[in-house]
């Protein structure tokens, strides 16, 4: 069934993930090129060698306050469906306190 340019099917693939809406976010974000707009910016890079791409991180958290995360022990939840690294195109995804650690980095004179 095709609507308005997306294409909605039937799947016989073996991680099947209740936020499978997710897919249209994520052509979403590819076709404003938000990673590329977000490397632009001067956002703070990790300290440590195992830290996380700040540019995923802004997007990781966008996507959970999408789905309803108001708290960072919120974050999680995407954290544990198998499926979402895969739709999202992310190669690993932060715990909690990874969202916490980054954040702490801000002040309100930045």
């Amino acid at each position: 069934m095709t609507k308005q340019g997306y294409q909605i099917s039937f799947s016989n693939a073996d991680n099947v993930s209740a936020w499978g809406g997710l897919a249209l976010w994520a052509q979403f974000l590819k076709a404003l090129r938000f990673r590329s707009q977000l490397a632009r910016w001067s956002l703070p890079h990790p300290q440590s060698n195992r830290g996380y791409d700040p540019c995923l991180l802004v997007e990781q958290f966008v996507t959970n306050v999408l789905c309803g995360a108001n708290r960072f022990c919120h974050m999680n939840t995407l954290r544990t469906d198998k499926a979402i690294p895969q739709i999202c195109d992310w190669s690993k995804m932060p715990e909690q306190k990874a969202f916490s650690r980054f954040f702490q980095r801000f002040t309100t004179s930045n």
